[in-house]
């Protein structure tokens, strides 16, 4: 849930670059990349670094490159992943007004998971402490 709540800074972070700054989504990677924590940061500033290479790959290939590498160590599902890379799928080379609108539909899915997964760890939390006061009443009664 953790990393699920980055990536949706990261999405509002890029959405508030491309509207305000009105930056390309190579530069605010840079912009963005300074204010999160490791491994993001690196992640972003090495989003940035390639795209100045200019090797001629597109941007969403190397955004979805170095955040699965990133992201490989994280407890995130493959539908976690796909959902975030889901403003990916109108290409960089949109207006600005349709990648915000695209990004504000994945932060609100990216929310709308968030909220699951916190209800879900509560449900589970609850059920283990039950399941727990339970084989503390089985153990008593085969004691006695």
């Amino acid at each position: 849930m953790r990393v699920l709540k980055e990536l949706h800074r990261i999405l509002a972070l890029l959405r508030s670059e491309i509207r305000y700054g009105k930056a390309t989504l190579p530069e605010c990677c840079r912009q963005i990349g300074v204010h999160m924590v490791e491994p993001y940061r690196s992640c972003l500033a090495d989003i940035f670094t390639e795209m100045q290479e200019n090797t001629g790959e597109r941007f969403e290939s190397v955004f979805v490159k170095h955040f699965e590498s990133c992201l490989k160590e994280e407890a995130l599902t493959k539908e976690d992943k796909e959902l975030f890379f889901g403003f990916l799928t109108i290409g960089s080379y949109t207006d600005g007004k349709m990648q915000q609108g695209t990004m504000e539909q994945v932060e609100e899915k990216l929310r709308d998971r968030i909220k699951d997964s916190e209800t879900e760890n509560v449900e589970k939390s609850r059920m283990a402490v039950a399941l727990g006061a339970m084989s503390g009443l089985f153990l008593v009664i085969v004691l006695i």
